[in-house]
């Protein structure tokens, strides 16, 4: 069973390397940017990331249009993926057997021709789906951040119920890492249940087994656990040690300067700074402050600092200049960017992932405004 990624996006063309075959020597991911999108007039190249061979396909558009043609020599996952990984849909392929997709990149519309078993149960599974969220929605009447929870609250609902009914089906894979592992609001718990009752033959999908492998460190970091946070040292030069009495509660950011979603979550935390900056409550007949921390993933600690001045951030931030390698990104199990946690006395995870919204109401009944 091997994944392969086929990605014909607007702006970027990003594939993620993926083999049935084992090792750690697996081709890294490979990516081609716009600018480089343009090698002859109208075409891109697509690398077969699930090959030791460095092999490629050449995919030709015109006027925005385009074709791919494949006879997979195994069973085998295809995932297209359009605009700049916004759309995306999977495939399966027998051995052997024809498989075309023709379309236009702009849209992501496409006809695809690959009539199978696996394709029709998914197929199934996600108009099922889109069945129940436009129920769901319907009955929100515009309000779009509750809409969006809930949907994704179906999402994973739907999800789990199909995998554990369909344990050792590669349809299984699919329906985990779309409707689950990519999920904006993403629940481990489930996930962690979910994996657990996988058999080997989805485990031992490299995709399945990276995502795996992260669900069992986030749950090491979820609410309720202690997490021992070392003295930190910010880009000013000053540092919050471990036995510091201003240490009391941390909400800490992780953001990078390249991803825009964290760049316009901090845009909307400043707000939130602004209302509860110096704020103090009173637990066991102690004075405990409140303290905003950001952790840049960028290795370039100037970019941090020249970002956060040209965003006007009040809070002190820690860059280690490792990116995802950061040692406080790693003990909170971070994943995607923006991410957040809410730390009380003792290191304890109060609250993690927490939306703008979620911050302001849980601060709120914490220090009052």
């Amino acid at each position: 069973m091997y994944i392969r990624y086929i990605l014909l996006p607007v702006l970027a063309v990003l594939i993620a390397a993926a083999a049935g075959c084992g090792g750690s020597d697996r081709p890294a991911s490979f990516i081609l940017d716009a600018d480089l999108r343009g090698l002859t007039s109208d075409t891109v190249v697509v690398h077969d990331a699930m090959s030791y061979r460095d092999t490629s396909f050449i995919v030709v558009q015109r006027d925005g249009k385009f074709r791919f043609e494949s006879r997979p020599d195994t069973f085998t996952l295809y995932k297209f993926t359009f605009n700049d990984g916004a759309d995306y849909f999977y495939c399966f392929a027998q051995k052997g057997s024809m498989v075309e997709a023709v379309g236009c990149n702009d849209s992501a519309n496409i006809i695809l021709s690959c009539d199978i078993d696996a394709n029709r149960r998914l197929m199934t599974f996600e108009s099922a789906m889109r069945d129940s969220i436009a129920r769901l929605a319907a009955g929100h009447h515009g309000d779009a951040p509750q809409s969006a929870a809930a949907s994704d609250s179906v999402a994973n609902a739907m999800a789990a119920s199909y995998i554990l009914s369909h344990a050792d089906d590669y349809v299984s894979a699919v329906v985990f890492l779309k409707y689950m592992w990519e999920s904006r609001h993403p629940d481990f718990a489930l996930m962690d249940s979910v994996t657990g009752a996988m058999s080997g033959l989805l485990l031992d999908l490299p995709e399945v087994q990276r995502a795996k492998s992260a669900i069992d460190r986030k749950m090491t970091a979820l609410p309720g656990r202690n997490v021992y946070l070392p003295s930190l040292d910010f880009t000013d030069g000053t540092t919050l040690g471990v036995t510091d009495g201003r240490r009391g509660y941390l909400f800490i950011e992780f953001w990078a300067s390249w991803s825009h979603p964290s760049l316009a979550y901090r845009e909307r935390l400043k707000d939130i700074y602004a209302t509860f900056r110096g704020k103090t409550t009173r637990e066991d007949g102690r004075t405990v402050p409140l303290t905003f921390i950001g952790v840049s993933l960028d290795t370039d600690r100037h970019k941090c600092d020249s970002v956060t001045e040209a965003m006007g951030i009040g809070w002190r931030q820690v860059c280690e200049g490792t990116g995802w390698a950061s040692d406080l990104a790693g003990k909170y199990a971070v994943t995607y960017l923006p991410d957040n946690v809410l730390v009380g006395r003792n290191n304890k995870v109060i609250a993690r992932g927490l939306t703008i919204e979620q911050l302001d109401s849980l601060l709120t009944s914490t220090f009052g405004r």
